[in-house]
């Protein structure tokens, strides 16, 4: 009875070509060759966990292992590879440094939340590297703003410049911080504005930020409109200015 079933589970069983073995250990071996070696070993990631959580000096000894580790670099070059738009503006040792940088902050991340530790470091770590470089495809991929080289309104604040220049020192810092400041700033950032006009000696509270504002762009207009000769050659129609 018993040699009748195991003759019967031999026929039931799929027949495995050659070429499905061979598959198999393909995969396999790619497996245990990105995941398995390197820092998988649970004394290993234990050990290297530990020194991030020790402290600064504990960080900077864990991430000169970490860039030293052949494995944790083949996941950042895999990663790379498979994002070319992202070559004109990076390498793959850009890449695998700032995953490092992720790793160690999400590991001090899971233990103020005492979430559940890493068990296996290769595999968190490839994840991060492809979260990286998706992330950068994705910015390399967004279309670039259309900027014209010399557009009405350059020319125009061009113009405007010594008149704002003219006014009053407290204007002139705070307009200037408005229109020629790099990123743009923007009225509704009251805090910020603050800040930046108290670094500067000039004390102004929030509120009274959009007071401030109407007070020195009326001083401005002023003084435009009393030299509007300056602006004869002007021809475009203020109203279509922001």
């Amino acid at each position: 009875m018993l040699k009748k079933a195991a003759n019967a589970s031999k026929k039931s069983a799929p027949y495995a070509s050659p070429f499905y073995n061979f598959a198999v250990r393909g995969l396999k071996n790619y497996f245990s060759h990105t995941f398995v070696r390197g820092l998988t070993n649970m004394k290993n990631t234990e050990t290297l966990i530990s020194k991030i959580k020790s402290g600064q000096a504990g960080v900077s000894q864990a991430m000169a292992e970490m860039y030293e580790n052949v494995t944790l670099q083949k996941s950042a070059i895999y990663w790379y590879r498979r994002y070319p738009s992202i070559h004109h503006s990076t390498n793959w040792e850009d890449l695998f440094s700032e995953s490092i940088l992720r790793f160690v902050r999400n590991t001090l991340e899971r233990e103020q939340k005492n979430s559940k530790p890493i068990r296996n470091i290769n595999a968190f770590f490839h994840i991060i590297c492809r979260n990286v470089a998706i992330e950068w495809h994705r910015d390399a991929e967004k279309p670039e703003p259309y900027l014209p080289q010399s557009s009405s309104l350059e020319r125009f604040m061009e113009l405007v410049k010594p008149y704002i220049d003219a006014l009053a020192p407290q204007c002139k810092f705070l307009l200037t911080l408005l229109y020629y400041h790099q990123p743009p700033m923007l009225a509704k950032n009251r805090k910020v504005i603050a800040a930046e006009l108290k670094k500067n000696g000039y004390q102004v509270s929030e509120d009274s930020i959009p007071a401030v504002i109407t007070r020195c762009k009326s001083k401005l207009k002023e003084k435009i409109h009393a030299n509007l000769d300056d602006f004869e050659n002007f021809h475009t129609n203020y109203n279509e200015l922001p």
